[in-house]
Order: C-alpha cells, then structure tokens, then sequence
C-alpha cells in the first residue's frame, strides 16, 4: 500500500482541511470584532465614539491619602502608562482613556485600623489580542493610556507592575519610602528631576524583554538599589542629591546596562571597579555606593 502524503497524514485532515479550519477561525474573530463594533459599549463620558473616560478620584476617604501612610500598587498592560506627582492637598487619583470593549480599569481602595491604607489600581486588556487586532484592522482605534497622580505630601510604598505597553514614570518630589518596578516586554523611562522628600529605603528595577532608562536616581537616594535586566537594555543615570550611602546590586542576563556614576559618589566593590571609580584625593568624606555586578551572556558597564 502506498504511503500516505501530506499534512497529518495519520489523522483525519489533510492540507485543504486544515487551510480551511484557518480560514474558518480567522472569519470567526473577524466576525467578533464586528459584532464588539456594533454593540457600542462605551462609557458614557466618552468623548468621542471611539473612546471612553474615567476619572478615579475620591477615594473613600480620600484625605486618608494625605494624612497616613500607604500602599499604592499599579498593575497595569497593553497600554500607555505614566505616573504624575499629584499638586499638594489633592490625594491619589488617576484617569484613564480606553476602548472598554477591549481594555477594563479597576480599583480597590482598603483602610487597616492604623488609618494606613491600600490602593489598587489595574488597567489591562480584556479582548483576546488577535481578536483586537482584527478590530485595529476594521479601523477601530484599539489604543489606550491611564495617568496616575501620586500625593507627595504622604509616605508611600510604591508597587508597579508594566507588560506589553510603554510607561513614563516622574517621581521627583515625592515622599517614597520604597519603589519596585517590574517591567515585562515593554518600554520604560523613570527619572526623577528634584529630590525626594526623604532618603528612599529601597529602588527596585527588574525588567524582562524590554528597554529601561532610569535617570537622575540620586535624587532618590536610596539605602538600597537593585537593577536587574534581562534579555534587554538599561541606561541608567545615578546623577542627583545624594545624602546617604548606597548598596548597590546590578545585574544582567542576555543585555547590557550602562552606569553613570555622578563625581560625588565614590564607588567601591570589586578590585576592578575600586581601581577605575575611586576617588584617592577627597578631603571630605562622600556619600558611598557598595557596588556588587553579576553578569551572564551580557555586560554592565559602570563609569562616570
């Protein structure tokens, strides 16, 4: 008996079959893009037909975000991103502009019975990604952002969570006790153009498949700092007020990071490093930054 040829040529489809089955599944998205465009589910202060609006204020107690200290933590996707320094007295709040036949936002807001609290933010899409792109196709505007305004007159610990989007992030002025960032296959830029209201405990940057640039972090100060990239880039500035020593760890897998050290930061750690970055005639002390670097199938570079 002759063998069998073809696609699946133990099972029950051939090529036609299977050509078909993917031009049946690729109608059937179309279809629902289609049908997402007729229902016209839109938020009502939608200012245009595409879009819709809303504005997260007023949290219950809203003065609670100016008086105790608190937990703000953002989860946000697919999407444009970018976290403000609210003006004082006005509390945390954020506004957000989507499609809600494709993107949701969320809100959970929780006071402990110290008066500290817990604010919860996220901005993700909903829509399967195939099915949203046949939508952009059909020409409908599938894009999205939310702002974020942070109180700077308030301790804050700072939880953020960026996939798949592009996120700007300004925290100069603020009061943050510690900052984490975790950045999975997108764009991010942080910089931080004044110093912060206090020394900051901890900065955290992890970033996966994505590019990082982190400027002016001397103005946070942090007791710790610890940056990780992997399968990425990071361009990092350490410029800024520094009014504490540092312990810091860089490290990287599959991608480069570049270091700027400012002059009035001395650097120690390794021979290598000791020996470049140094300072041998200062006749005050300096703030000092313990430097610990891993490398795998990458390189960080340090220099001022």
């Amino acid at each position: 008996m002759a063998e069998k040829r073809g696609c699946l040529k133990n099972g029950l489809l051939g090529c036609g079959g299977l050509l078909a089955v993917g031009v049946l599944f690729i109608v059937i998205m179309a279809g629902m893009a289609a049908v997402g465009l007729r229902k016209g589910d839109r938020i009502d202060s939608a200012p245009t037909p595409e879009f819709g609006e809303t504005t997260l204020r007023g949290l219950d107690p809203v003065q609670l975000t100016t008086l105790y200290p608190g937990r703000v933590v953002l989860d946000l996707g697919q999407g444009e991103f970018r976290i403000h320094t609210a003006a004082p007295g006005e509390g945390l709040g954020a506004h957000a502009r989507f499609d809600s036949e494709v993107h949701a936002v969320g809100q959970s807001f929780t006071v402990a019975a110290d008066s500290s609290w817990v604010c919860q933010i996220s901005f993700r899409q909903t829509m399967p990604g195939l099915q949203a792109l046949f939508r952009n196709m059909m020409g409908k505007d599938t894009n999205a952002e939310i702002d974020v305004y942070l109180p700077p007159d308030v301790p804050i610990e700072l939880v953020v969570r960026f996939e798949q989007g592009g996120g700007e992030v300004e925290l100069g002025g603020l009061w943050l006790t510690t900052a984490d960032f975790d950045v999975k296959q997108g764009g991010f830029a942080l910089s931080i153009d004044e110093p912060l209201q206090q020394p900051m405990e901890r900065l955290r940057l992890y970033s996966r498949m994505g590019g990082v640039q982190a400027m002016s972090l001397g103005n946070a100060s942090p007791r710790v700092l610890d940056i990780n990239c992997t399968m990425g880039g990071a361009d990092i500035s350490l410029r800024g007020d520094w009014l504490n020593d540092c312990d810091a760890h860089f490290g990287v897998k599959m991608g480069g990071v570049a270091v700027r050290v400012p002059e009035h930061l001395e650097v120690s750690g390794d021979a290598e490093l000791a020996g470049e970055l140094r300072h041998t005639d200062r006749e005050m002390p300096i703030p000092q930054m313990r430097a610990t670097v891993v490398q795998s199938m990458g390189e960080v570079e340090i220099y001022r």
